[in-house]
């Protein structure tokens, strides 16, 4: 166990210094962002915020499936009834 813990620390410390070295050391790029290169990025923003959010409902639901009541007649008529008006 103490291991583990150690090998956690190890991997914490290294991620750290990948992430804020680079932070640290960086020189000016001189990169030029038009409307259009803006534009893309909040639509790519949008959609994974659109899309994560319908990947959690789904998610949601078959928990919600899982954890019903499957066998009760109230939810056997329900359905029925729902067939029926279809």
């Amino acid at each position: 166990m103490k291991l583990r813990l150690l090998q956690g620390a190890l991997m914490t410390k290294i991620f750290l210094f990948a992430v804020l070295v680079p932070l640290v050391v960086a020189t000016p790029a001189y990169a030029y962002l038009d409307p259009g290169t803006g534009s893309m990025i909040i639509q790519a923003l949008a959609a994974g915020a659109v899309g994560a959010a319908i990947f959690w409902r789904n998610i949601v639901n078959k928990a919600k499936q899982v954890f019903s009541r499957r066998g009760s007649s109230a939810n056997i008529s329900d359905q029925n009834s729902d067939l029926n008006a279809q």
